[in-house]
């Protein structure tokens, strides 16, 4: 039985495990810093902490960065790093393949494989963070991540607990403290989520 990822837990139910393990709660902020602060891959043996394997990373001229993620049970999924002049977006998956079904949209032809969980959205981040600072001198423009954008494989909103769980994560004081503001969720227009989105979290929206 694999193990549980350490990225798909929130900061209280990390905060219950310590207190299961008999391990004092407050260890949960010191492992919460490591794992989202440092960047830290291991951890003890009762977690893995699922980053996905980097399999191609393809390069345009512009500086736009195409990353081929290989998932723990050997799915893909893509996340791309734009530059600008003063900012750089990473787009992120949500799903593997689609099931919305849209016309323009190269995806939509693999239909649904499933959904991507609340640690696998966050791992796109930490993986393309580690990328950036790791070709830090290579390229120009900004030297970190300045924007998110969830519209890589996947519907949003078709995905709402794994979408909402991430940025939790994402925006939290005791996660990666990524700005509300410079995350855009991209949907096809899932009315009830977009509203339950507004409601539950301070991101932008796009449609």
């Amino acid at each position: 039985m694999a193990l549980p990822d350490l990225l798909d837990l929130s900061r209280p139910e990390l905060e219950a495990w310590c207190a299961a393990a008999g391990v004092p709660t407050y260890r949960a902020a010191q492992i919460t810093a490591w794992l989202y602060r440092h960047g830290v891959r291991e951890f003890a043996a009762a977690f893995r902490i699922g980053w996905p394997e980097v399999a191609h990373v393809s390069r345009s001229t512009d500086g736009t960065r195409k990353l081929l993620l290989r998932l723990d049970d050997g799915a893909t999924i893509e996340s791309v790093l734009i530059p600008d002049v003063d900012r750089l977006t990473l787009c992120v998956s949500t799903q593997v393949g689609c099931a919305m079904g849209c016309g323009f949209c190269a995806t939509a032809t693999l239909g649904l494989g499933r959904h991507l969980r609340r640690g696998e959205i966050i791992a796109q981040l930490l993986t393309a963070r580690a990328l950036v600072t790791a070709e830090a001198d290579i390229h120009d423009g900004p030297e970190r991540i300045t924007n998110m954008v969830f519209m890589g494989m996947g519907e949003p909103l078709h995905n709402y607990a794994g979408t909402v769980g991430a940025i939790e994560t994402l925006t939290s004081s005791w996660g990666v403290e990524f700005s509300h503001r410079r995350i855009t969720v991209s949907t096809v227009g899932l009315l009830p989520e977009m509203r339950r989105l507004l409601t539950d979290t301070r991101v932008n929206l796009a449609v």
